[in-house]
C-alpha cells in the first residue's frame, strides 16, 4: 500500500547542516518496497506543454533508459538520463526526526557506498556547472518523483540528508523502501 509523502529537498550533511540545493515541494506515493534511483534531469517541462510526441513514462524506465519522468503532484515532466545511482550504492538509510529546530517534520540521512559516494559526487558536480534544468536531479522510488532539487554545488562527503515534508510513518515507508529495493 503506498503512502503519501511530499519531499522538501536535498541536502548534503554537515554536522546535520543542510546546505547546497534547493529542493522541490511536490508531493508523490511512496511504495512500502521498490525500486531506488537517482537521475540527471536533461529537460523540464509542464505536464500539459511536453514536447510533440513526448510522453510521460506510464512504468518505471530501465534503469539504462533515458525517457520522461512525470510528478503528477507538481504536474511537472522532467526528461532523465539513464540511472547514476540506485539501492545498490547506498550503505545505509535512515529516517529520523529533521534537524530544523521546532520543526515536527522527518528526514533520512542517505550514506553511500565509497563508489556511490563518488558517483553521487560527480552527479552534483555536473548539475552545479550546468544550466537549467539541468541543475536538478531526481531521486524516485518505484519510478515516483520524490525530490527534485536544483543542486547548487556539489555534494561531498557520501551522505546526504533528504529533508520530507511528514512524519515518522512516511519516513519510515521511504527508507524501508529503499532498503527493500537493495535486494
Amino acid at each position: 500500500m503506498a503512502r503519501s509523502m511530499v519531499a522538501a529537498a536535498w541536502c548534503g550533511t554537515a554536522a546535520l547542516a543542510l546546505a547546497g540545493c534547493a529542493g522541490s515541494d511536490g508531493g508523490t506515493k511512496v511504495p512500502v518496497a521498490g525500486s531506488f534511483e537517482i537521475r540527471a534531469v536533461s529537460a523540464e517541462s509542464r505536464v500539459s506543454e511536453l514536447p510533440v510526441g513526448a510522453e510521460c513514462a506510464q512504468t518505471p524506465l530501465a534503469l539504462s533508459e533515458s525517457g520522461w519522468v512525470c510528478d503528477d503532484a507538481t504536474s511537472t515532466g522532467y526528461l532523465v538520463e539513464p540511472a547514476s545511482l540506485t539501492a545498490a550504492h547506498v550503505a545505509t538509510v535512515a529516517a529520523g526526526p529533521s534537524a530544523q529546530s521546532g520543526s515536527t517534520n522527518w528526514s533520512l540521512r542517505v550514506t553511500f557506498t565509497a563508489m556511490g559516494a563518488t558517483r553521487f559526487q560527480e552527479l552534483t558536480k555536473e548539475a552545479s556547472e550546468a544550466t537549467p534544468p539541468a541543475t536538478k536531479v531526481l531521486m524516485l522510488v518505484d519510478g515516483e518523483v520524490v525530490s527534485a532539487p536544483n543542486v547548487m554545488e556539489p555534494i561531498t562527503g557520501g551522505n546526504v540528508m533528504i529533508a520530507l515534508k511528514g512524519g515518522e510513518a512516511e519516513a519510515e515507508a521511504l527508507a524501508a523502501a529503499i532498503e527493500g529495493s537493495s535486494g
